[in-house]
């Protein structure tokens, strides 16, 4: 298991890595393109793809924030999934960042939504906050009732929600 950081948003891997993630996630939880390419102008956010045996098998993109990382967006290319390369994923992701915040939809919403949530459940993370408010990207895009999860126990999660809402979103308090 082999994360490799992205560093510019015009090689092939960011185009692969955005083309998939525009796909893959509902426009109110992604960014658009321009946004997107501004992560990489951005300290505290990186972009990896996962790699597995010389194949790319996936990405993350996380926020290395104030004692903890948020987990913005995770997703195993789908000829990869049911493979146990999720779990690897996050087995090392906690080895780089021992606290990872993330936020997922509501067990609720369906089949998939609460696969996910088992699969994090799965994978030591636990439920902080079933009313957890995603702030829209821009303007257009809707406010999303989400779960935020962990894999630590926190002390303050209200001022790791505030950093996420001011530096991942822009969101200011």
């Amino acid at each position: 298991m082999k994360f490799n950081q992205i560093h510019q948003e015009n090689n092939a891997a960011a185009q692969l890595v955005y083309q998939s993630y525009s796909a893959t996630f509902p426009p109110d939880e992604r960014r658009n393109l321009q946004q997107f390419q501004n992560l990489f102008r951005t300290p505290e956010a990186k972009v990896f793809s996962t790699e597995i045996a010389g194949c790319t098998t996936g990405y993350v993109i996380v926020w290395e924030l104030s004692g903890f990382c948020f987990l913005e967006h995770f997703e195993i290319f789908e000829k990869y999934r049911g493979k146990k390369i999720g779990s690897m994923v996050l087995e090392a992701l906690s080895a780089q960042y021992p606290t990872i915040l993330l936020e997922t939809e509501p067990a609720d919403l369906g089949e998939t939504a609460n696969r996910r949530v088992r699969f994090y459940l799965e994978n030591g993370f636990s439920i902080l906050d079933k009313n957890y408010m995603q702030p829209p990207y821009d303007e257009g895009k809707n406010t999303l009732n989400l779960w935020l999860m962990s894999n630590n126990t926190l002390a303050d999660s209200a001022f790791c929600t505030q950093e996420i809402h001011r530096k991942v979103y822009g969101f200011g308090f």
